[in-house]
């Protein structure tokens, strides 16, 4: 008996992953004020363990985005590298996208950052 699946089934899951790798193309490929290259993603991405990817978008400034950075160092440990950038994206009127990538965790230091 053939198996009958809706082909909006796997839609959710695929509208996250397409956002996911948009985030860290844009975070690689936009010129910013603060920038990202392919050898920092590439790192961050390399680290065995659980990743955790997390997209927003907000109105901030430069300052609120150097407290969410540091508030984001202060959660994690002390010997993760986390990697910040910041790009001003005339489109988007006063809305910042941000996208954070951690990897490299394991159970025993799997924190929640809430901001």
């Amino acid at each position: 008996m053939p198996l009958w699946v809706s082909p909006d089934l796997f839609k959710p899951a695929n509208d996250i992953l397409n956002y996911a790798v948009r985030s860290i193309v844009a975070i690689i490929m936009m010129p910013g004020l603060i920038n990202v290259d392919f050898a920092e993603v590439k790192t961050i991405l390399s680290y065995r363990g659980r990743v955790i990817m997390g997209t927003g978008s907000a109105s901030m400034t430069m300052d609120e985005f150097h407290e969410i950075s540091d508030h984001i160092h202060q959660k994690v440990a002390d010997d993760a590298n986390v990697v910040s950038g910041f790009v001003v994206d005339e489109d988007a009127g006063d809305s910042l996208n941000g996208t954070v990538v951690a990897s490299g965790l394991g159970a025993n230091n799997l924190k929640l950052i809430a901001l």
